[in-house]
């Protein structure tokens, strides 16, 4: 793929999109040369064609034709949150390793930012945020968040960006002017073991506060064992499965609650949720009850549906 040179955003419409005589977005065929960077192989033609259209906008900074395409790959792919893990998130590391320069990678990524910003801007937004997106420095970190944001979107979970990357001291002055309340869930997308090791002070201060904390970005990846240190309710490198873990650890239901329940939902009697987890029976009845009156659940059924369907419970 040869290498784009740098414009301003919007100057010029992609070579690779036509704008049809009926004001409609035509992608032809790219060819194989044109993707081969990057791993399309398992993906239909049209979505194959549509997913290298949008890193060639991406990559030559053209914002314009990026909004026009990104809503034509939403619409060839039903599942928002297979889009996010599969496609976009190794679009956007695959393109930022292949960038031709710094400046390169910082256009592609101020691109995309202003792309899925657009995208966000569009949903309408009053309740509270329940999850505050936060990340200390990185180049895909941004990306990440905003992804994980489309995803609580599509969910309904409100959320909001605290600080996109500029602070990498550990965003701790930014993120205690936030109004954190009790069961609200933070997530940082950390880029490497030295961030890692400066958000620990951060970290610290939001579990006094009570509030979870889940873990994105390449450290997780890269420095598995130091995450692992930091004490958090969950990591993942996929932002599908970061925010699996928000879902879990934001709900309404108790630790205990929450893993009777799961062990009720793979089948499991009273009588053996007991002995798995070494209490009476009367105490598993009264952890069930307890669950049921905090999802309005009519029975043991009806508690599973609800905290499946939530994500309450994996």
């Amino acid at each position: 793929m040869t290498t784009a040179s740098l414009r301003p955003h919007g100057v010029e419409i992609a070579p690779h999109l036509r704008l049809a005589d009926d004001e409609s977005w035509r992608i032809p065929d790219i060819g194989a040369a044109e993707i081969e960077e990057f791993d399309l192989c398992d993906l239909s033609g049209p979505v194959a064609n549509t997913c290298a259209a949008l890193r060639l906008c991406l990559v030559e900074g053209d914002l314009e034709a990026a909004t026009h395409v990104f809503p034509m790959l939403v619409g060839q792919v039903a599942d928002l949150r297979a889009m996010a893990e599969q496609l976009l998130q190794p679009l956007f590391v695959d393109a930022l390793l292949d960038a031709a320069s710094p400046e390169h990678a910082s256009l592609f990524v101020d691109t995309a930012r202003d792309m899925l910003d657009a995208v966000a801007a569009r949903r309408e937004r009053t309740a509270a945020p329940q999850v505050w997106l936060h990340a200390l420095g990185g180049r895909v970190e941004p990306l990440l968040l905003r992804l994980v944001r489309l995803l609580l979107d599509e969910l309904g979970v409100p959320s909001r960006i605290v600080s996109d990357g500029g602070d990498t001291t550990g965003g701790a002055s930014a993120l205690q002017r936030v109004p954190l309340r009790r069961g609200n869930a933070v997530c940082l997308a950390i880029p490497d073991g030295e961030s890692v090791v400066g958000a620990q002070p951060l970290v610290e201060s939001l579990i006094r506060r009570q509030v979870s904390v889940v873990v994105v970005g390449e450290a997780v990846r890269d420095s598995p064992e130091l995450v692992d240190q930091l004490g958090v309710g969950a990591s993942a490198w996929s932002v599908a499965a970061a925010v699996d873990h928000m879902l879990w650890v934001r709900g309404p239901l108790t630790a205990a609650e929450s893993m009777a329940l799961r062990m009720a939902a793979d089948g499991y009697t009273n009588v053996r949720i007991a002995h798995e987890l070494g209490i009476s029976v009367s105490a598993v009845k009264a952890r069930l009850e307890s669950s049921y009156q905090r999802l309005q659940a009519a029975d043991r059924a009806h508690a599973v549906a609800i905290a499946l369907r939530n994500r309450w419970i994996r």
